[in-house]
């Protein structure tokens, strides 16, 4: 919380409002909960059955009166679909706080021009070591770039490192219950660490992220392993294959082979044994499943 509040935005804005986007079971919500409570300031918080209706989740805004927001990236992207989000909507905003997947440079550049004066913060960081590890200020002239950095080397919370392509994190961040855990966890240069898994590299000062090493994927701030998905879709009678893909627009996508089975019976049945964030928004049936030369299944 300490790194949290001498980001330079955040010291600066001083903010006594803080407007709440993720759910408390989402990693995200510990740094503007935890902000709040620690600086005895107001927080607002938008339950879910907000984002369906646009209007009220527009007007909870207004009633903020936040100066500080913390957001997905794709949460942004759905906000400034409307033109109403903009400045008259939030006139004390002055920090807008990235974290949980990947800040286009386009969707900065659509907020600057919506917020002018606006500061954002683009920040990274794994579940494992507690929400966010470090931050960069994203300024207007980066967003003519292709990417954008995920955090200044020159503030973080423990080490961060790029061993072999891979982000690799030490120090007191990483989850003490991790402790003789595998699976990403281990020890680097005599202290803990984890192995994100996501490939960066480190350049002018600034941290930068190049894609996952795996399959793993980050949708709405929630990691998904599609092969998960896969593995439960086949545990539904009369599917024989599934091969689960995310599409340009970042939607999670399935094509099924199944027999005497409907897409909204799949969906149906698969939602009872995954949370809602891991049930594709489109499932398409077929009798099987396309092959690439090395008989794989063709996720895209």
């Amino acid at each position: 919380m300490e790194w949290f509040r001498g980001i330079p935005a955040i010291a600066d804005a001083e903010p006594h409002s803080v407007l709440n986007q993720a759910m408390f079971s989402f990693d995200l919500s510990v740094a503007d909960l935890w902000y709040s409570i620690r600086e005895n300031v107001r927080l607002t918080v938008m339950e879910r059955s907000l984002f369906g209706d646009f209007s009220a989740m527009f007007r909870r805004m207004g009633e903020s009166g936040a100066e500080l927001a913390v957001f997905t990236p794709a949460f942004a992207e759905l906000c400034l679909c409307d033109s109403a989000f903009c400045r008259e909507l939030l006139p004390r905003l002055r920090v807008v706080f990235f974290c949980g997947e990947v800040l286009r440079p386009a969707t900065a550049a659509k907020l600057f021009r919506r917020f002018p004066g606006v500061r954002i913060v683009n920040a990274y960081g794994p579940t494992e070591c507690c929400c966010a590890v470090t931050a960069a200020e994203i300024t207007p002239e980066m967003v003519e770039r292709p990417e954008l950095p995920i955090g200044e080397m020159s503030h973080t919370v423990g080490g961060i490192h790029v061993i072999n392509g891979e982000i690799v994190i030490t120090g007191e961040s990483v989850a003490r219950y991790t402790d003789g855990v595998s699976g990403g966890f281990g020890e680097y240069m005599g202290e803990r660490c984890f192995y994100t898994g996501d490939c960066g590299s480190i350049r002018d000062g600034y941290l930068w992220f190049h894609g996952r090493r795996d399959r793993q994927l980050k949708i709405m701030g929630f990691r998904i392993e599609p092969g998960d998905i896969e593995n439960n879709l086949l545990r539904i009678p009369g599917v024989t294959q599934a091969a689960v893909s995310v599409s340009a627009n970042k939607r999670l996508t399935a094509q099924v082979a199944a027999d005497n089975l409907t897409a909204e019976e799949i969906r149906r049945q698969l939602s009872a044994m995954v949370p809602g964030y891991m049930v594709p928004g489109k499932i398409t049936v077929t009798q099987s499943l396309p092959v690439n030369g090395n008989f794989k299944l063709r996720r895209e």
